[in-house]
């Protein structure tokens, strides 16, 4: 089920990847991203009332915000329905940060996986530089604040 998941991203980005002249520039406007592969945590199901699960949701997209706004993450999202798998993807981070280890905290530094209602499993991944899509909000639109 992941692989169609990302076949897809991978399509609608290289839509708007810039043209490179020759293989030698295509090349050397390569990068390293580091996917954020969400996953349900230990807590995902855990008991909360409605106000504490809304002021949990609201501080993960602030942290998105912020970590957008910072130039440190490119793209976030939660994946549709994935009926019948046991241990779904449930959402995507792209990080722009040159290390896995400082994906990993910035992973960890989410309220949601704070709290075990999320896990993230980081995984590198060579994109064209400055990928983007069709719509993209200016980085301080997606802190929900």
């Amino acid at each position: 089920m992941l692989r169609p998941i990302l076949l897809l991203f991978l399509m609608l980005v290289s839509c708007q990847a810039p043209t490179a002249s020759s293989a030698a520039s295509a090349e050397a406007s390569m990068r390293s991203y580091w996917f954020g592969m969400i996953k349900r945590g230990p807590q995902y199901g855990a008991e909360m009332t409605a106000e504490a699960s809304a002021e949990l949701q609201a501080a993960h997209r602030a942290r998105i915000g912020e970590l957008t706004d910072q130039g440190k993450m490119v793209l976030a999202g939660p994946f549709g329905e994935q009926p019948g798998v046991a241990d779904p993807y449930v959402g995507l981070f792209i990080y722009t940060v040159p290390t896995r280890e400082e994906a990993e905290a910035l992973a960890a530094s989410d309220p949601a996986v704070a709290f075990g209602r999320l896990r993230v499993e980081i995984v590198e991944w060579w994109g064209v530089e400055g990928i983007t899509y069709p719509g993209a909000p200016e980085p301080s639109a997606l802190g929900g604040r």
